[in-house]
Order: structure tokens, then C-alpha cells, then sequence
């Protein structure tokens, strides 16, 4: 979404993603189907709709890699690191990692492998909450909303405080139109003919965009077999006139990296089929399993 409000890209633009494997500065990225061959070429769109680490990462390595501040500056620009300073003892601010450099001109704690990474997820901390309120902001036409916990307090049938929807200050327009109108078919696009479209409906038009993260196991760091993963799912219900957003997590223990995308196929059976919407109200009913953190919009 940076590339794209910077004007280095459009969501047409084609990418080479080989055979699923790319060298990078001496790493190896790779798609999750990088033993079935990889996808080859792609659009942005696509790569956004598959979730092709090659396709995102070099893309945003062949635009910023001489210019990694330009990339992260854009990251703080779509509000991704806003610190919204909600009332909880659980709450803990976004971190990404920052470029800098020694007097001399060379990176003091940056390597030529940071942004690549950082491009598919790596490199930062994101709170699920800055996540949901980042899909808000898109769903919402690029306006950025305070989370909000509590509508009103009463007391004896009489309110007594009340806390309105409250747009963040700064980020009254997170991107350009054009910018937001593009991954908002992005989104569509992902649950439609993407890697969620098991996450689809047939009540309803749903967007929305998954992730997979892998998980650190201490000492065994992140060696193959030793490594758990999270699967995350994140709704926009219904993406017309949105008024649900969904946030899910899943995580296995414990599986072999290259079948994430076949755990993740039980959470996304148990998904919006199992939420029933209302005129007046609304209400989900999900597997205990599966539960997720519910925002409305």
C-alpha cells in the first residue's frame, strides 16, 4: 500500500516470482508453494491475493532498497505505528524497525535483508488492535478511528458519560482515494479468488487479507520443524457497508512450515458462514476454537 501511494507501483504491475525460491543477499524468500512450482509472474494484485513473499518483497526491495526511510516513513504515514494510548494494562505500542546511519553513510542497524523482510511482516511488532483499526482505516475510506471499548456509562438508566466515535488527529485521510480504492478490490479480491476464499459467503460480499507468521521457539529459534505458526484472518463484514471487522488467530504448536496453508483450511470452514447479520443489531456465533475479537465499525 506504500508502493502504491508513493506512485512506484500499481496493482497491475508485473513481478517475476520464479519458481517460488528467490535468492536475496545471500537468504532464500520463499512462497508458500515453492515445491509446486511458485507462480511465476504475477500482478501486485495477485501477489497480494496469494500472499507471495517474492512478489511483495521485491517489489518493495527494488523501489526502497536505496532508500529504506522513504519505505518506513510511509509505514507511520498509513498509521500502522500510532500508539492510541487506550486505557489497559495489555496495551503495548507498534514497533518497526528504523534505519540509521553512522556519520560515515553506513547503515549502524540496517542490513541489506531488513527490508525485504519487513515488506512480508518481519522486522516489527504490530498489536492486533493497531491491525484492526489499520482494515478500519481502509474500510472506512481511509480514515483512521480511535478503537473504542465503551460507548456510553450509565447509571440508573442515565447516562452519565459517553465516548463518540473519535477520528485520530493526522490521519483524517491515510492514503489517497485512488490509493484506498485499490486494496479495498485488493481485499475483495483476496476472499473472492484469493488464498481466503474458503472464507467467503454466499449471504454476503466479505474482504479481508490473511497472514502467516512464524513463531519463535526460544533457543530453537526458527529451525525447520521447531517452529510453530500463526495463521490470522482479518474480515471486513460486509465489505460494502461494512460494520464487523474480525480479527483471528490461530496457532499450531507445532507443524512443518510448508503445509501452512493447509492448517489454516479447518479455521477458514468455520468462518463467516457462521455469523448472521441483522438489521438492527448483529451477533456472531463462532466455534470456541476459532473465537475472534469482534470490533464494530
Amino acid at each position: 500500500m506504500t508502493a502504491i501511494d508513493d506512485g512506484v507501483v500499481d496493482t497491475a504491475y508485473k513481478v517475476n516470482t520464479g519458481g517460488g525460491t528467490w535468492p536475496m543477499y545471500g537468504r532464500e524468500m520463499r512462497d508458500h508453494n515453492w515445491r509446486r512450482g511458485g507462480y511465476g509472474v504475477l500482478s501486485v494484485s495477485r501477489s497480494l491475493e496469494v500472499s507471495s513473499n517474492i512478489g511483495i518483497s521485491r517489489v518493495i526491495d527494488q523501489y526502497y532498497h536505496n532508500n529504506p526511510e522513504k519505505f518506513v516513513r510511509g509505514i507511520y504515514r498509513l498509521g500502522l505505528a500510532l500508539d492510541f494510548k487506550y486505557p489497559s494494562l495489555a496495551r503495548r505500542q507498534p514497533k518497526f524497525a528504523c534505519p540509521r546511519k553512522r556519520p560515515n553513510g553506513q547503515w549502524l542497524n540496517w542490513s541489506n535483508t531488513a527490508l525485504p523482510w519487513m515488506s512480508i511482516g518481519y522486522e516489527t511488532q504490530v498489536p492486533p488492535i493497531s491491525m484492526l483499526a489499520y482494515y478500519n482505516a481502509i474500510a472506512n475510506n481511509g480514515k483512521m478511528m480511535r478503537p473504542r471499548f465503551v460507548k456510553k456509562v450509565m447509571k440508573d438508566g442515565v447516562t452519565i458519560m459517553e465516548f463518540p466515535p473519535e477520528v485520530m488527529k493526522g490521519y483524517e485521510q491515510i492514503a489517497k482515494p485512488r490509493t484506498i480504492k485499490l486494496m479495498q478490490d485488493v481485499l475483495r479480491k483476496v476472499v473472492s479468488q484469493g488464498l481466503a476464499k474458503k472464507a467467503g459467503s454466499d449471504l454476503f460480499q466479505v474482504a479481508g487479507k490473511t497472514g502467516t507468521a512464524q513463531m519463535s521457539k526460544g533457543a530453537a529459534g526458527y529451525k525447520k520443524w521447531k517452529r510453530g505458526l500463526s495463521f490470522e484472518l482479518r474480515w471486513l463484514l460486509p465489505c460494502r457497508c461494512s460494520t464487523i471487522q474480525l480479527h483471528c488467530l490461530h496457532t499450531e504448536k507445532q507443524v512443518s512450515p510448508l503445509r501452512a496453508d493447509k492448517c489454516a483450511d479447518p479455521f477458514f470452514a468455520t468462518s463467516p458462514k457462521a455469523l448472521w447479520l441483522k438489521t438492527s443489531n448483529w451477533m456472531y456465533a463462532m466455534p470456541k476454537t476459532h473465537r475472534p475479537c469482534c470490533v464494530p465499525m
